[in-house]
């Protein structure tokens, strides 16, 4: 059955569909025929939730038996998913998207095997028929959707609670440098990183790292960090670049600095109270009457409120600045996810409902529990050390795949070195190659 609650949004009054019961997540594999993207998406017995819009048959994809029907209305599924994609319950008055209100029924044949869940599904509509095929990897992780929407929670640091001023040591604003275009535009522009291990391993989104030019370039580099509590501290920390996602918009780095504090990463739930903390460029503080105001460290807390693509929406408000910033459970104590992008056509002067990957799905493709464990280091020191060794192409080319397959920039610079110093011609050629196409994404 579902429930009905009444909010207020924005300065107006909708009625909402309450997610029942917290969802399981599953990864939707990219479909190259369909031209369809990987999109995450959350299902259970009584609900579904794809981080897509639009696409009926996604819209009532059930996987709890072989076979299954779902029926639902058009107009009242497209608009809430559209609002809770962009972090709402309902979409308001001025953006309600009239597409009719038809019945949909969507057929389902589902087949398990080898760790995915193949979906043959059918959609109807008013006679018009559409076939869809779709191949899901549980990713063993379940969110808790919000029943309530408060609209923005915004602390800064002097406002805090005492506990969760404990967290500003975990977390940084990165200043980049714009460079003179000729054009009078030459600046800087910021956004936040956080540590996930007190070694100094931290996270932060690719588009902010892509500013970093010469980093990118050659994996190495020196950052401008800035650490605010009651006081600003900024100083150049050298990092080692170790992978990056487009896809999931973040890096790792590897920080030559040992943190106070960091963030455990939590791979299981995602819950329905949640922090985030950063450096919105919209609150700004002064630390230091000779400097005049800097950007702030922000509080801001909310709710998972839908899926978009490969992320989560939630009611936490964001402004520019703090993309990057770490996606906690209420205690600070659990890391969730990574602030990413903001869904600015629900925001208002406060800020945007901001959305953030999980952490799950980041740690599932790109292993950033095994740098912190070392495994992922000892696995490529043993790859590199045996390329070196290398004498036949065959075994050159089946190193370089496992390489390729840990999607990392770990020990790229000696891979370098070995396409022009390596014994063999022949691996000196693969070599090279392999570093034209090189990606660490997916």
């Amino acid at each position: 059955m579902k429930n009905i609650v009444t909010l207020s949004l924005l300065g107006a009054s909708f009625a909402a569909t309450v997610l029942a019961a917290p969802l399981d997540v599953y990864f939707i594999e990219k479909n190259t025929t369909e031209k369809r993207p990987h999109q995450l998406f959350g299902i259970s017995a009584e609900r579904v939730l794809p981080g897509t819009v639009g696409d009926l048959a996604l819209m009532g994809l059930c996987i709890d038996a072989s076979e299954c029907t779902r029926t639902y209305n058009l107009e009242e599924r497209y608009n809430d998913l559209l609002a809770r994609k962009y972090g709402w319950h309902e979409v308001p008055d001025a953006f309600v998207a009239r597409v009719g209100n038809w019945p949909v029924t969507v057929m389902n044949q589902v087949s398990r095997r080898a760790g995915l869940i193949e979906v043959r599904s059918e959609s109807d509509l008013q006679g018009s028929r559409v076939k869809r095929n779709y191949a899901l990897t549980n990713l063993f992780l379940k969110i808790d959707f919000a029943d309530t929407n408060f609209g923005p929670q915004r602390v800064d640091y002097d406002q805090a609670p005492a506990q969760l001023k404990e967290l500003s040591n975990s977390v940084f604003e990165i200043s980049v440098e714009v460079a003179n275009n000729g054009l009078g535009d030459a600046g800087e522009f910021t956004g936040t990183g956080f540590f996930i291990d007190e070694r100094g391993y931290a996270l932060t989104n690719l588009h902010v790292a892509s500013g970093l030019t010469a980093c990118m370039r050659n994996k190495f580099c020196r950052i401008k960090a800035s650490f605010k509590d009651t006081v600003s501290r900024t100083g150049l920390i050298d990092a080692e670049l170790l992978t990056c996602s487009a896809q999931l918009d973040f890096c790792l780095f590897k920080f030559d600095y040992t943190a106070p504090k960091s963030f455990a990463i939590h791979k299981t739930t995602i819950p329905q109270n949640l922090l985030t903390l950063g450096f919105a460029g919209d609150k700004m503080k002064v630390f230091d009457p000779n400097r005049g105001p800097e950007t702030a460290l922000t509080f801001s807390t909310g709710s998972p409120m839908g899926l978009a693509g490969m992320g989560v929406s939630s009611s936490m408000f964001i402004a520019s600045g703090a993309s990057g910033s770490p996606v906690l459970d209420e205690t600070g104590t659990k890391l969730i996810g990574i602030l990413s992008n903001s869904a600015t056509i629900f925001g208002n002067p406060d800020g945007a409902p901001g959305i953030f990957r999980p952490i799950a799905l980041i740690d599932r493709i790109y292993h950033l529990s095994d740098y912190l464990n070392g495994r992922k280091q000892t696995r490529i020191n043993g790859l590199v050390r045996r390329l070196k060794e290398a004498e036949s192409l065959s075994v050159a080319q089946w190193l370089i795949k496992q390489y390729e397959s840990e999607r990392t920039y770990y020990r790229l610079d000696e891979l370098e070195t070995l396409s022009f110093a390596h014994p063999s011609k022949e691996v000196r050629r693969e070599l090279f190659l392999f570093l034209k196409r090189h990606t660490t994404d997916f």
